[in-house]
């Protein structure tokens, strides 16, 4: 728990964004139910940076997994005066499940923070976690959440 926060402030105190929040998932045309998310972004230069995540889908029902993504990120126009700042996502991930199974997978992604104070706003994304290549499978989740920096 130390870590986690000490990363959150470490994430906060430079050029970047912390987030939690909920992401609904659905494979192809069935819905996995619920999910949470957690991550942050740390932006380096020019809007490019490094965005680490964690997704926890459908553990209610007993055959829930996990997703850990190191990726990419561009931030167009990242300044703190900002309102509105798009942003897109690529990258490897990790999938993992309760009984031990895990998957590598790829994601890419989109979304916006709508920062309603200069330190807390909001953060809406959509991601497609894709894996294989035949038959491919795609898992994607429409999230949103807070963000603070």
């Amino acid at each position: 728990m130390k870590s986690i926060l000490l990363a959150a402030l470490l994430l906060t105190a430079a050029h970047g964004q912390v987030y939690v929040g909920y992401a609904p998932s659905f494979v192809q045309d069935y819905s996995l139910g619920q999910g949470l998310m957690a991550g942050g972004d740390l932006v380096f230069s020019k809007g490019l940076g490094l965005n680490l995540d964690l997704s926890l889908v459908g553990f209610g029902t007993g055959s829930g997994f996990g997703i850990f993504s190191p990726s990419l990120t561009y931030h167009h126009n990242p300044g703190r005066k900002r309102k509105v700042v798009p942003f897109v996502s690529a990258g490897p991930a990790v999938g993992f499940a309760l009984d031990g199974a895990d998957a590598r997978i790829w994601q890419v992604g989109g979304g916006a923070t709508f920062w309603a104070k200069p330190r807390i706003g909001v953060r809406a994304e959509f991601r497609n976690h894709i894996h294989g290549l035949s038959p491919r499978t795609n898992l994607a989740q429409v999230r949103i959440g807070l963000a603070w920096r």
